[in-house]
């Protein structure tokens, strides 16, 4: 049965070399594993862990070290690299980009239809109160 101290050594070493894709900000698994998880990872294991704490930790660093090293992409390999709609792979990810999502987080019918007015804001009548 590993430590706690083993657990936390293996998972420096995965958040140490986990990539960060600087186009995703606020939405990357890189940047999540190295701020948040990694403090919340870490404080489960602080002190004197108990065996359910250790066995959890344990089955989740697992899991990213199975994640990072492709494990899964491995042993359910896709004939071709291509999406739902045929284009390549990589296509994809320029699709994912922080920058090219906020093209298309423009105004929906509501707020082209009430000026600036959101759904919500044009569903509350003059003292607040929702209308059905």
């Amino acid at each position: 049965m590993a430590s706690a101290k083993e657990l936390v050594s293996r998972f420096a070493k995965i958040r140490d070399v986990w990539p960060l894709n600087p186009a995703r900000r606020g939405r990357d698994l890189g940047e999540y594993i190295k701020g948040a998880y990694a403090a919340r990872f870490e404080e489960r294991l602080s002190g004197e862990p108990t065996a359910a704490q250790l066995a959890q930790a344990r089955q989740e660093l697992e899991a990213l070290e199975s994640i990072h090293n492709s494990v899964h992409k491995q042993k359910y390999a896709r004939a071709a690299d291509t999406t739902f709609s045929g284009k390549a792979g990589s296509w994809g990810f320029t699709q994912l980009a922080s920058a090219m999502q906020s093209r298309f987080n423009k105004g929906g019918f509501f707020e082209r239809l009430t000026g600036n007015a959101t759904r919500d804001e044009f569903r509350q009548g003059p003292e607040g109160n929702q209308k059905k």
